[in-house]
C-alpha cells in the first residue's frame, strides 16, 4: 500500500510534467498564430496581385500607353510578386507544421514518467511500463502510480483527464493543418495554372474534364475562397478552446495559455 509521502512525490513530479507539457501547449499556440497570421498575409498578397493583374488588362494607360510592352512588363512583375507571395505562405505551412510537431512532443511528455516511486517513498531515475489501455505505455509505478493517477494531480482532474484535454487541443491543430494543406496547395495550383494561361502553355480544367480557362474573376473568386477558408480555422473550434484555458487556469492556478 502507498504510503502518504509517496503519493505526495508521486502528485509533484505529475504537477511538473503537466505544468511543463501545456506551457509547451501554449508556446506551440503562440507559433501557431505568427504562422497563420503571415499564411494570410501572404495569401492576401496573392489575391491582390490577381486582381491587379485583371485590372490591368483593360486599363487605360493613357500617355504611358506609347511605353513599349508597358502592360508585358507590369504583368511580370506581378507575377514575380505573386511568385514571392507564394514562397511565403510554403514557409508559413512549414512553421505550422513545427507548431503541431511540437504539439504532439508535448502530448508525449504526459506519458513519460518523471520517476519510479516506491510504496515507501522512495525514486528510483528509471521506470518499468505496462500497457495502458489505449495500446501505449505507462509507467509502472506499483500501487503508488495506479492508486494516485486516479486522483487528482492538482484539484479535481486527474492526469487521465488532463491528457484527455490535452489531446483534444491537440487533435484540433493537428485536423486544422491538413486543412491548410490542402488549401496551400489548391492556391499554388490555382496560380500555376493562371500563369501557364498568360503564356498559352495550357488551360484550366473544368469539373467535367473539359478544358477551358480560366477568367480573372474565377480565378480572384476562388483565392478568395481559400483565403477566407484559411483565415476561418473550420477544424478549431475557438469556443472550447476558451473553456479548456479557464479551466485548466482554475484547476491548476495558471495564467492564461
Amino acid at each position: 500500500m502507498a504510503t502518504p509521502a509517496a503519493v505526495r512525490l508521486w502528485r509533484t513530479a505529475a504537477q511538473r510534467r503537466v505544468r511543463s507539457a501545456f506551457n509547451s501547449i501554449a508556446n506551440a499556440r503562440v507559433e501557431w498564430q505568427k504562422a497563420t497570421a503571415e499564411g494570410r498575409e501572404a495569401g492576401t498578397e496573392v489575391v491582390n496581385a490577381q486582381l491587379s493583374k485583371g485590372l490591368l488588362v483593360d486599363l487605360d494607360l493613357g500617355e504611358l500607353a506609347s511605353l513599349p510592352n508597358i502592360k508585358s512588363v507590369a504583368q511580370a512583375k506581378l507575377t514575380k510578386q505573386q511568385v514571392r507571395s507564394l514562397e511565403r505562405l510554403l514557409l508559413a505551412f512549414e512553421r505550422l507544421e513545427a507548431a503541431v510537431s511540437r504539439l504532439h512532443s508535448a502530448l508525449e511528455g504526459f506519458q513519460e514518467p518523471p520517476s519510479t516511486v516506491s510504496a515507501t517513498g522512495s525514486t528510483s531515475p528509471t521506470a518499468a511500463r505496462t500497457p495502458d489501455s489505449k495500446g501505449g505505455t505507462r509507467p509502472s509505478g506499483g500501487a503508488v502510480s495506479e492508486a494516485a493517477s486516479k486522483g487528482p494531480v492538482y484539484n479535481c482532474l486527474s492526469i487521465t483527464t488532463l491528457e484527455a484535454i490535452a489531446k483534444e487541443m491537440v487533435d484540433m491543430f493537428e485536423q486544422e493543418l491538413d486543412v491548410k494543406r490542402q488549401i496551400t496547395c489548391a492556391i499554388h495550383s490555382l496560380v500555376a495554372a493562371s500563369h501557364n494561361q498568360g503564356q498559352g502553355q495550357g488551360p484550366g480544367q473544368s469539373r467535367h474534364g473539359q478544358h477551358r480557362e480560366l477568367s480573372s474573376d474565377e480565378l480572384r473568386s476562388r483565392l478568395e475562397v481559400f483565403l477566407s477558408a484559411w483565415q476561418l480555422e473550420p477544424r478549431i473550434n475557438s469556443q472550447r478552446l476558451e473553456e479548456i484555458t479557464e479551466m485548466l487556469d482554475a484547476e491548476m492556478k495558471m495564467p492564461q495559455y
